[in-house]
């Protein structure tokens, strides 16, 4: 009999629940059925060994650990939501397509639609595996250049989700960031551009394509066709995709201007798992966008979406403090907050630091200290005092 029960956790999930962080890192490889079944002793652990098996063989196939993009504790914690709602990792180019099927059955949301372990023995075995040499060879005359490329959207959409949580720089900072950063890895935007055109039947990539035509990347600008890849993508359950199509609704990118249906949308991106929407929400309850104003709202979802680290509910959570906003005020606490996002890259918040520097607010006066921040936030994105 073929055994292998996901690491012994199927098993030993409860026992390690209140231990968070010694599961973090496998994340990936752990049944969600898992999650959603803690208490049900009855049940079938069998079909959880083959989901992490079907991870498995993904992971040979890719070269890579599953979802490494996730590189924090808090994007993995909240990867189980994500994976929860249905996400997974996409097949690897040129991989045969009897491989793929055979993983992608393991790893089912319905633990009666998985092949149970013998089925993927034998399936395996009648694999000539001699082929992904040949496949690749034929796909591609360099094996490594497919490899190149799906590293370099990785990156990207890092760098998006990034420039999401300081929503207040422009535009052009993310289209620098991304231009410079494909151009570094000696690849024209034109190029990832025409493989993310070649390849929409992964989820992840019509997020970028619509990315890209919203920004004008590799191609010229197109709100309208930016909107429409957004909405496919979100129809299809890709969860940045539905933030997305929020903020098109609530500045009419693309579309009318509908503050009520982006308020919706990011309402479901977050009961999907996406901090950043956390965030959006408390800004629409601050400021009533979509919803009625509701400040004490507004700052509860700011400390959620902080907790689990999200650099601009930092920062709003800090206003929050500094101007008694849903909370007491508490300038001390307001300036420890913007410290910290200041130290994670959000220069409006290193503004606001400048600021409590200079006048002495929550902390000493230091203006020299201020000096130096106001030249850093006028140097990066003209932002000046």
């Amino acid at each position: 009999m073929i055994k292998l029960i996901d690491f012994g956790l199927s098993r030993r999930l409860v026992e390690v629940t209140n231990t968070q962080n010694k599961l973090v890192g496998l994340i990936s490889y752990i049944d969600p059925q898992l999650f959603k079944n803690q208490s049900n002793s009855n049940y079938n652990y069998k079909k959880s060994d083959v989901y992490s098996v079907g991870v498995l063989l993904w992971e040979i196939s890719s070269g890579r650990k599953p979802f490494e993009s996730y590189n924090d504790d808090f994007q993995r914690i909240a990867l189980i939501s994500e994976i929860l709602n249905g996400k997974r990792e996409t097949p690897i180019y040129d991989t045969p397509s009897d491989y793929i099927n055979i993983y992608t059955k393991c790893w089912k949301d319905n633990p009666d639609d998985r092949s149970d372990m013998e089925q993927v023995f034998s399936e395996l075995k009648l694999i000539n595996l001699n082929i992904i040499e040949d496949n690749a060879m034929e796909l591609d005359e360099d094996p490594n250049n497919n490899k190149v490329i799906i590293n370099i959207i990785n990156e990207l959409l890092l760098l998006h989700d990034k420039f999401i949580q300081i929503r207040k720089c422009e535009e052009s900072y993310y289209i620098q960031l991304a231009k410079s950063y494909i151009a570094s890895e000696n690849k024209d935007e034109e190029e990832i551009f025409n493989y993310l055109l070649d390849n929409m039947d992964v989820l992840q990539n019509i997020f970028l394509l619509a990315i890209f035509f919203h920004y004008g990347i590799g191609t010229n600008k197109n709100e309208i066709e930016a909107f429409d890849l957004y909405k496919e993508a979100a129809i299809k359950g890709n969860i940045d995709s539905i933030q997305q199509l929020g903020l098109c609704y609530q500045y009419g990118i693309g579309t009318k201007e509908n503050k009520i249906k982006a308020f919706e949308l990011y309402e479901k991106a977050a009961e999907k798992g996406s901090i950043s929407s956390i965030n959006q929400l408390g800004i629409c309850y601050q400021d009533g966008i979509g919803t009625k104003e509701n400040r004490i709202k507004a700052f509860e979802l700011y400390k959620k979406a902080a907790e689990k680290g999200n650099i601009s509910s930092i920062n709003h959570l800090g206003t929050c403090y500094m101007n008694g906003i849903g909370t007491e005020e508490n300038k001390i606490k307001a300036f420890e907050l913007y410290k910290e996002a200041a130290e994670k890259d959000d220069i409006v918040a290193m503004n606001k630091l400048a600021c409590c520097y200079q006048y002495g607010i929550g902390t000493e006066k230091n203006e020299i200290k201020a000096s130096e921040l106001y030249k850093l936030c006028e140097e990066a994105f003209g932002i000046i005092q």
